[in-house]
């Protein structure tokens, strides 16, 4: 049995967000459709922002970012992507509030959930899968991924949830 339980807010080209939620702790990965969307469907699963510990971003697409920069007006999670990321998101949107913006360059811990970023192909500047562990489970979030990497290969291996 997984820890993770995992509800799709948004899936497709017009937006993309998931919640991966532990029953302690809940992490939202991209945040592709607009804030009011996303409060709504938050709490259309009994959850609200500020219940989120943390977000993490796949790459600068739209649909995958589309609602950030009123979110990080709104809102003080800490989002995590990497630097290139962080990079192209900005110069596409430079009316993004930077304070809570973060960079993840490998593992974190968050809580009780470890959580590792990982490079995928996709015709972004530096797309990320992520891998969240806790209590002996593993989640891999491997979205948008043209093929299997060694580096996808080894996310995906003995995952107890798998989303692609």
């Amino acid at each position: 049995m997984s820890a993770f339980k995992v509800t799709m807010l948004a899936s497709g080209s017009k937006g993309n967000s998931a919640l991966i939620s532990t029953g302690k702790q809940n992490f939202l990965i991209d945040v592709g459709i607009s804030c009011r969307k996303l409060t709504t469907r938050l709490n259309e699963v009994g959850l609200c922002v500020e219940d989120l510990d943390a977000i993490f971003i796949t790459h600068e697409h739209t649909d995958h970012v589309n609602g950030l920069a009123t979110f990080t007006k709104k809102y003080a999670v800490p989002i995590y992507s990497s630097e290139l990321t962080w990079r192209a998101i900005l110069t596409k949107e430079p009316k993004i509030e930077r304070r809570n913006c973060r960079i993840i360059g490998g593992a974190l811990r968050c809580g009780e959930v470890e959580v590792n970023s990982f490079e995928i192909p996709h015709d972004a500047i530096d797309p990320h899968g992520y891998v969240l562990k806790c209590n002996g489970s593993k989640c891999a979030y491997i979205t948008d991924t043209g093929f299997v990497t060694p580096a996808v290969r080894q996310a995906a291996e003995n995952a107890d949830t798998l989303i692609l």
